[in-house]
Parts: structure tokens; C-alpha cells; sequence
């Protein structure tokens, strides 16, 4: 998956999440196309915004581009929203015809049959796009009393589930969001995201974090996986053991006593005083550790101290070799395979997050 890529998804994510939060910003669909396309431009870097075809500049970004072909209709259709595959090309020589990395096809309060209609479109094997996103929102209020005329009532027989979203969708290459308001409290207010047939609820966000529901949500925070495949591609836990660097014994508070191993004293010395001399190895380990411990556990807030230095120590050690010995097979090869070809655009990212956090004080976990 590409940086940008990535981006659109975490646009969508935040999109539907803020739907649920504020369902009335737009009054139409074509509006919340227009909020949806300044959303995923304020996302992308400078650098990424435009493109370069027949010598003329060109955003990346459109608004109603037209389809490769009719895709079975008596015409060419047009996506919602359309991004262009950088460096341009074309399957013939025209600005007409520019291939796609990404099409998101939108529908508010709509019934089975349009969310078909932009599956099928989605999915038709004449389609010219990489990455295909369908957006299914709903907003219901009470009957006899809408907030808004284009709102529907809750006892609404046409709204499709997520559960049919996931059915529909199960043998098909594409990535749905889901958002449903309802002020009746009829419906859980609530968004997903569906896939490989089956719906994953997304967390509600507090301030500028957010909280993981129970109900499932995979985190698809592109900064959290970054960092997390490029540490664990160092096996933290045995450097440490080779270099005496942890504390061992046992523990007989417990019946029978159980075998214990303290990385705490390491953490905390280097939390206090960072030494971007040591050994390479060690600031892997670091890493590593920092990892086990605050981000897979999810305490690590990202406006902390902790985690400027998580963002120092991966942009000061992504480019090291790792030492076979230290290799953790599985996790290197995905990192070579999926992580390493695009380490440019993550340095970047990672960069601008480290650049732009206004940090807090120091937070121990």
C-alpha cells in the first residue's frame, strides 16, 4: 500500500467519523463530496497535491473525472471523487483518460439498489482504478418532525445494514465505509469500515485522539504501523540479554515464585537522558522496547515525551541493517518487502508529525 494510498483511507476514516459527530455540515451529498475533497487535500504533503500532464500542472485530486469506458451504461459515468496515479499516465495519450489510484463513490440516505449501482461500477473490470472506496451514510430523525426534509425516519424499511454491506461486498476488491446518525437512539450512532466481508466498528474520537472500541477496530494509524514494523524488525529482547542489560530474578510474591526480566531501569534511564551515541544496536533496542511496552499496549499518548522520542530513535535508525542475529524473520521480511521500498514517503510523514506536535511534558507509563 503507497503513502497515499494510506492518506485517503485515514481521510475517510476521520471523514465518517466526523459525519457521526456533525451529520448536518453539508445539506446534500455533493456537499459532503466538497467537504470530503478539501479534507483529503488538506492531508496530502505540498509535494504530493499535483501532478504533471502534457505540460500543464494538475491536482491529483477531481471532482466528477470521467470512467476508462461506459462501464456498461449507454455512457461514461463520472466518480464522486478521483485521485490520479502520480507520475500521470494515460491508456491514451489524453488528460481524458488519466489512470487512477484511488475513486470514492458516495451515497446518503440511499437504498440498496444505488449502493449496487456503485458497486458494480466500482468493481467492473473496465473501472481503470487501483483502490476502489464506496461511502454508505445515513441520517435519521424522527417522523413527523425531521431536522432536515432530506433526513429519513428511523422506521425506514430501506436502510441497508453494515452486515449486508459486508455481503455484498465479500467477493469484491473494495474497501466501504459506513456512517449512520440517528437522533431517534433506534440505531447505535456509529461508523465502520468493511472488508473481506465482515464490519469493523471505528472508535469514537476524544479531542484529538482516539479511543479503540470493542468491537473490533484495527487500528489503520499509518504513523503506529510504521514505527511498529521497523521496530520489531530488531529482536530488542535478546540484545538486551547478550549485554547484561536486564535485570533478572524471581518473583516470590507469587506461589511458586516465577521468573522475571526488568527492562525499566533501561527504559527509564534513557527516557531521562537520551544518548544518540550509543551503540546502534542499543538505540534499536530502545526502540523496541519502547514499542512492547507503550504502543502495543496503547498507553503511549502521541503529544508526549515518550513519543518524541519513539519518532526520534525511528528516524535516526529506519535506514540500519539489521544484524542477522537480531533478525526477527518474519517482521524483516515485511518490512523489506512492504515498509523498506517506501521508507522516503514514511521519513517524510513521520518527519512532519515530529515537526508539527506541540509535545507535553514528560508522562511515565
Amino acid at each position: 500500500m503507497t503513502m497515499l494510498i494510506s492518506t485517503v483511507q485515514q481521510a475517510l476514516e476521520e471523514f465518517v467519523l466526523n459525519f457521526i459527530e456533525r451529520p448536518y455540515l453539508a445539506y446534500t451529498e455533493h456537499g459532503l463530496h466538497a467537504l470530503f475533497f478539501t479534507a483529503l487535500f488538506n492531508r496530502l504533503p505540498p509535494q504530493d497535491l499535483y501532478t504533471e500532464w502534457g505540460g500543464r500542472e494538475v491536482c491529483v485530486i477531481q471532482k466528477e473525472y470521467p470512467t476508462a469506458c461506459a462501464l456498461g451504461k449507454p455512457q461514461r459515468q463520472h466518480w464522486d471523487i478521483a485521485v490520479l496515479k502520480t507520475p500521470a499516465e494515460s491508456a491514451c495519450d489524453s488528460y481524458d483518460y488519466l489512470k487512477l489510484a484511488a475513486v470514492v463513490e458516495f451515497g446518503m440516505n440511499e437504498a440498496e439498489p444505488h449502493l449496487l449501482d456503485d458497486l458494480e461500477r466500482l468493481s467492473h473490470p473496465g473501472a481503470n482504478v487501483d483502490h476502489a472506496f464506496a461511502v454508505h451514510l445515513y441520517r435519521l430523525s424522527r417522523p413527523g418532525a425531521p431536522f432536515s426534509g432530506r433526513d429519513w425516519s428511523a422506521k425506514s424499511a430501506r436502510i441497508v445494514t453494515p452486515e449486508r454491506i459486508a455481503k455484498l461486498t465479500e467477493d469484491k476488491t473494495i474497501t466501504a465505509y459506513y456512517a449512520l446518525h440517528d437522533d431517534t437512539g433506534k440505531y447505535p450512532t456509529a461508523a465502520y469500515r468493511i472488508q473481506n466481508g465482515s464490519a469493523s466498528r471505528l472508535g469514537q474520537r476524544l479531542g484529538n485522539r482516539t479511543e479503540l472500541n470493542e468491537v473490533g477496530w484495527e487500528s489503520e494509524n499509518r504513523e503506529t504501523d510504521i514505527i511498529t514494523a521497523c521496530a520489531l524488525r530488531f529482536n530488542g529482547y535478546a540484545y538486551a540479554e547478550d549485554h547484561g542489560l536486564i535485570r533478572t530474578g524471581e518473583d516470590d510474591s507469587v506461589d511458586p515464585p516465577m521468573p522475571y526480566s526488568d527492562y525499566s531501569r533501561v527504559l527509564r534511564d534513557f527516557l531521562d537522558n537520551p544518548d544518540w551515541s550509543l551503540p546502534r544496536g542499543y538505540l534499536l533496542m530502545i526502540l523496541f522496547l519502547l514499542q512492547r511496552g507503550l504502543i502495543k499496549e496503547g498507553w503511549l499518548r502521541w503529544d508526549s515525551h515518550e513519543a518524541k522520542v519513539v519518532r526520534m530513535l525511528f528516524l535516526e535508525t529506519c535506514r540500519d541493517e539489521m544484524p542477522s542475529k537480531y533478525q526477527i524473520p518474519d517482521i524483516y521480511d515485511q518490512w523489506q518487502r512492504q515498509y523498506r521500498p517506501y521508507l522516503d514517503e514514511y521519513v517524510r510523514l513521520i518527519e512532519h508529525r515530529h515537526r508539527t506536535t506541540l509535545y507535553t511534558g514528560k508522562a511515565q507509563p
